[in-house]
């Protein structure tokens, strides 16, 4: 269910992240949202907002599964060593150790899928040929340390603040479980803290996965260059839409993991033999 409903989002936001992607790449020499939007439309088609979405659909159930899998894996193994009422530090680790395990699916998928966005190449099993040809297989995991930098940070500090806002409103019930559009809205408002948190090594990862031949620095000199050229506010290109699409990734990842791990609660609670009924009568 969680990698379905992942899958709908990204195929539902994907023209949002597309234009994210030219912003970022400077296709269109300008940050602004409605400009890019006018100018892409207009010179490529509306369609086109959705090139690039084979790599995003064909990468987003296995990401889905693999930052599941190892953030409960990761939760079980470190949730003990914290003291009880400090659990939440628990899942930032856990949230980031899925991230890096979900970087080695990711980095490769985003590198095609950039390049489609962007214009550089006509569709995803070209732009996937035209890395392996004329760059080598490693060219796919180039922005690698970008990724980490991004989504490490990105998960710790989403996860923290979606159990800060969930203890709050469990609070405000008085100890009851948040309602469901209760933890909808913790989650989009924990994906977008995230988002704003991370978005400039997203711009930082978008210039490497987009850059070719002569072009293509390194992490260090893709920061020190676009610092140069624009100054910190370029590092939060494209921060609109990217704020828009965590929010919506945030409260349907949330909102479905929430819904599963009390789905498994209440099977397992029926599951449960029942207790011996007490004897009213004497022994005989």
């Amino acid at each position: 269910c969680g990698a379905a409903a992942g899958t709908l989002v990204t195929l539902c936001l994907h023209p949002l992240d597309t234009v994210k992607v030219c912003i970022q790449a400077e296709c269109f020499g300008t940050r602004h949202l409605p400009t890019v939007l006018s100018r892409f439309v207009r010179e490529r088609g509306a369609l086109q907002l959705f090139s690039g979405v084979g790599a995003g659909i064909a990468a987003s159930a296995p990401i889905s599964a693999i930052y599941t899998a190892s953030y409960e894996a990761a939760k079980a193994s470190l949730e003990p060593a914290f003291a009880p009422g400090r659990e939440w530090a628990a899942h930032c680790a856990s949230g980031g150790l899925a991230s890096v395990a979900t970087s080695l699916v990711y980095t490769p998928a985003e590198c095609v899928k950039a390049r489609v966005q962007a214009g550089l190449y006509r569709n995803s099993p070209a732009a996937l040929a035209g890395v392996l040809t004329q760059e080598g297989p490693f060219s796919l995991y180039r922005a690698w340390p970008a990724v980490i930098l991004r989504n490490v940070p990105q998960s710790v500090v989403k996860f923290f603040v979606y159990e800060q806002l969930k203890g709050l409103a469990r609070r405000r019930r008085s100890g009851a479980e948040p309602r469901a559009l209760e933890v909808v809205a913790c989650g989009g408002a924990s994906g977008a803290a995230g988002a704003l948190f991370s978005t400039p090594f997203d711009t930082v990862k978008t210039r490497m996965q987009t850059q070719l031949g002569a072009q293509r620095l390194g992490l260090g000199a893709t920061v020190r260059s676009l610092l140069a050229r624009e100054g910190v506010p370029g590092l939060y290109r494209g921060i609109a839409p990217r704020l828009a699409i965590y929010l919506a990734q945030g409260a349907v990842f949330f909102g479905s993991y929430e819904l599963l791990k009390r789905a498994a609660r209440l099977g397992n609670a029926g599951r449960q033999p029942p207790a011996p009924a007490q004897s009213a009568g004497r022994v005989g």
